[in-house]
C-alpha cells in the first residue's frame, strides 16, 4: 500500500505555481494537503459475490441458527456477519454467552473462506473442520453485534490454491473481528481451519449446506475430515 499526497486548491481547481515570496497563508493561496490512499489489487477481485451461497451453507449448522446468525455480506475472501441474541443465549451479565461469540466467530472465518471461492458451486464441495480457535474479549458483548474476517495474504492464497483444485486439503487461519452497536470492538477471534473437499463440486452427498432432493440438509462432522481423530 502507498499513500499519495495530492496538492490543489480548495475548490478543485488548478493553480500556477506561486511566485517567489508569495505568502501561502492568505485566502487566495490556500493549498489543501490530500492524501490518497493507493490500495493493491486484491488477488480475489472480480470473483462472484457469495452471499447467498454463504447464507445457505451456514443455514445448515444448527449453531448458527440457534444463535440466530445472519450473514450481512460475503465476497473477495471478506465476510460480515450479525447477531442480535435473543433473551435464551445471554449469560447471567445480559451478555450474548461465549458460546454464541465462539459460533460467531467459528460462521465468520467460514463464511470468509467460502467467499473467496470462483463460483456458486465450488463451495459445496467443501469439508471444513476447526483445529484450534481462540478468543480475547475487551469489554461486555451487549445488544446486537458486528463479526467481519478479511483473509490475509497466506489464507487467500491457500483459499485460490484450493478452490482451483490445485490441492485437495489445506490450512487456514483466520482472524474475526467483533464489534458492538457503537463500533466499539467487543473482542477478537481467531480460528484455524482444515479444509477438504469433495470429488466434485456438485457432490451433494457428504459436505455442508447443499440441500437434497427431499429438501432436507447433510452436514458433515468435522469428526469424520479424513485423518481427524474419532
Amino acid at each position: 500500500m502507498s499513500i499519495a499526497a495530492v496538492v490543489g486548491s480548495p475548490h478543485g481547481r488548478s493553480n500556477a505555481p506561486e511566485q517567489p515570496g508569495a505568502q501561502l497563508h492568505g485566502p487566495k493561496t490556500l493549498r489543501l494537503l490530500q492524501l490518497r490512499v493507493v490500495v493493491p489489487p486484491s488477488p480475489l477481485n472480480g470473483r462472484m459475490d457469495l452471499t447467498r451461497v454463504a447464507t445457505e451453507m451456514l443455514a445448515a449448522i444448527p449453531a448458527t441458527t440457534l444463535f440466530g446468525i445472519d450473514v450481512i455480506a460475503a465476497g473477495d475472501g471478506t465476510a460480515e456477519l450479525t447477531v442480535a441474541p435473543s433473551p435464551a443465549a445471554l449469560d447471567a451479565l445480559g451478555c450474548l454467552h461465549t458460546s454464541g461469540l465462539v459460533a460467531l466467530v467459528d460462521s465468520t472465518s467460514m463464511a470468509a473462506i467460502i467467499s473467496a471461492a470462483p463460483d456458486e458451486d465450488h463451495p459445496y464441495g467443501l469439508v471444513p473442520a476447526v483445529l484450534d480457535l481462540q478468543m480475547t474479549l475487551v469489554r461486555p458483548a451487549r445488544g446486537r453485534l458486528t463479526a467481519r474476517c478479511v483473509l490475509g495474504e497466506a489464507a487467500t492464497r491457500a483459499a485460490v490454491a484450493f478452490y482451483d483444485r490445485e490441492r485437495r486439503t489445506t490450512t487456514i487461519a483466520t482472524r474475526t473481528q467483533i464489534t458492538d452497536g457503537e463500533g466499539l470492538v467487543v473482542g477478537d477471534g481467531r480460528a484455524t481451519w482444515a479444509l477438504h473437499r469433495t470429488e466434485s463440486p456438485l457432490d451433494t452427498s457428504d459436505h455442508v449446506g447443499r440441500s437434497s432432493g427431499s429438501g432436507a440438509r447433510r452436514v458433515r462432522a468435522p469428526g469424520r475430515l479424513r485423518g481427524a481423530a474419532r
